[in-house]
């Protein structure tokens, strides 16, 4: 599990959990994720022949997410097919382990050039799997 806690520019005017910002997060631990797998987003960008962009993005609010909140991130793989997958992300205060917020980004993996859809590179889905 990865910590985060909740900063000002992360809530809306009422202090609570601006959406979006939940969004950002989840990419975050998925790029945490992959720099400790040594498999970078600029490893991707700079010599790899895909990339992955966000086709779907699904979020399910269970509870109050406010200012100074830590909350611990699980990461897993809910989904895998030809060339995309889906990342899960569980939301946890990290007080009492309350389930607070879920998020699910799809991916696709498309040729850098002609983007059109790829077969997921071999050693990027081994590394999705672990």
């Amino acid at each position: 599990m990865v910590k985060k806690i909740v900063r000002m520019g992360d809530t809306d005017a009422t202090g609570q959990m601006y959406f979006i910002n939940l969004q950002k997060m989840a990419i975050e631990v998925f790029e945490e994720f992959l720099e400790n797998a040594g498999y970078s987003l600029s490893k991707i960008f700079s010599e790899e022949a895909f990339l992955c962009p966000i086709v779907r993005v699904e979020a399910d609010y269970l509870a109050s997410i406010q200012i100074c909140d830590v909350l611990e991130v699980e990461r897993s793989l809910s989904h895998i097919g030809k060339t995309s997958f889906s990342m899960h992300y569980n939301f946890y205060k990290d007080l009492n382990k309350l389930l607070v917020a879920r998020v699910k980004i799809t991916q696709v993996v498309v040729d850098k050039i002609t983007r059109q859809s790829l077969a997921i590179p071999e050693l990027f889905l081994k590394i999705l799997q672990e």
